[in-house]
């Protein structure tokens, strides 16, 4: 599994404790009168798993954890990610690009 860290990302994750995990999240699309669907997001969230860790394989590169889980390794196999930080109104997020899902 390749990934690409910008140098922004890598210095925000380090001084955050060095550990980002990476799964695809579940969230509900529509509204009850139309139809509800679930669509599955890629994530990308500071720190260590929070689910049972045998459902992530851990990455250490460049002085950092990478936990990613089962949901989204597949995708990743086939892509070329890369883990970048953006600003917002409430201070800063990683981000993840790069990612196809058919």
């Amino acid at each position: 599994m390749n990934f690409d860290i910008t140098p922004r990302a890598l210095d925000y994750i380090r001084n955050k404790g060095a550990a980002v995990t990476l799964r695809l999240d579940r969230r509900e699309t529509g509204c009850s009168c139309c139809g509800e669907s679930v669509v599955e997001i890629p994530a990308v969230k500071l720190g260590t798993p929070q689910e049972a860790s045998g459902e992530y394989r851990k990455i250490s590169r460049m002085n950092i954890d990478l936990f990613v889980h089962e949901s989204i390794r597949a995708i990743l196999e086939q892509a070329s990610p890369r883990i970048d930080v953006e600003g917002t109104l409430f201070g800063k997020k990683l981000v993840l690009y790069g990612l196809q899902q058919s």
